[in-house]
């Protein structure tokens, strides 16, 4: 039997040339295709502090032989280069200030390379520096003490950022005032350290912190009665009278513990 195409032996043999040859051409698609890969966390554009942990995640695939690739991902920046670690799930903390573009890439066995990027923005800390006292310094119990010190950052001006600025002691807690400049009379006794702190427009914060120690002053006892070098005579009563001051103890009390 014939037909326009020829027999019917000829027209299958024909029919399954044209089928190897296309599933030839679909095998060959199939393993020229480069992998796919896609970075699931974080979210692009998003904004990180300087130092914050990062913890980027992605998947890669291939759609011929290899299959997952995601354990083979690298990891880059356009601004600090290749990324320590490698895998589906890599931790940064040392990311430079300034806006990064990252990507995460695989070569399959052809070898093709995919790639899928984001970007993120490292947010600079502010500086803090405090200028007086100086660290280490001594102050008497009750003296004024002025603190003063100093904010900058890459982002924000620097004026209103000093103009923000906390103080705190570790034994008293947070200090009145704020700002580049504040006095502080009230410290306890003891060894304190203060600390300036400041937050920038993007949630970044930074300190500096000194040693002040806080002394207790003596107290003063002062005789009053009977005058210097006076005279009495043997055996006559003499009537001795003194009080005592002290800036952290009760006057009364402490003058009723004199003893002579």
């Amino acid at each position: 039997m014939k037909s326009c195409f020829g027999s019917t032996s000829a027209l299958r043999a024909n029919i399954s040339r044209l089928s190897l040859l296309v599933f030839l051409l679909a095998s060959a698609a199939a393993h020229a295709a480069a992998p796919t890969v896609s970075i699931d966390q974080p979210a692009n554009g998003l904004t990180f502090n300087e130092g914050e942990n990062i913890n980027f995640q992605g998947t890669a695939s291939d759609p011929g032989e290899d299959g997952d690739l995601t354990a083979a991902i690298t990891w880059s920046s356009d601004q600090d280069g290749v990324l320590a670690g490698t895998g589906g799930s890599i931790n940064v903390s040392n990311l430079s200030a300034g806006s990064h573009t990252i990507t995460a890439s695989v070569t399959d066995s052809e070898p093709l390379q995919g790639e899928d990027s984001i970007t993120v923005t490292i947010n600079s800390l502010p500086g803090v520096s405090i200028t007086a006292p100086a660290d280490g310094s001594n102050s008497n119990f009750g003296a004024s003490i002025n603190f003063q010190a100093g904010a900058t950052d890459d982002e924000d001006n620097n004026n209103p950022l000093t103009n923000g600025i906390t103080w705190s002691s570790n034994l008293d807690g947070a200090l009145t005032g704020t700002g580049g400049s504040i006095n502080v009379g009230t410290l306890s006794i003891g060894v304190h350290t203060i600390t300036a702190s400041v937050t920038d427009s993007d949630g970044g914060s930074g300190s500096d912190s000194i040693t002040v120690t806080i002394t207790n002053n003596l107290p003063v006892v002062t005789i009053t009665a009977p005058a210097d070098f006076s005279s009495s005579n043997f055996g006559a009563s003499i009537n001795f009278q003194a009080g005592a001051t002290d800036d952290e103890d009760n006057d009364n009390t402490l003058t009723s513990q004199i003893t002579w």
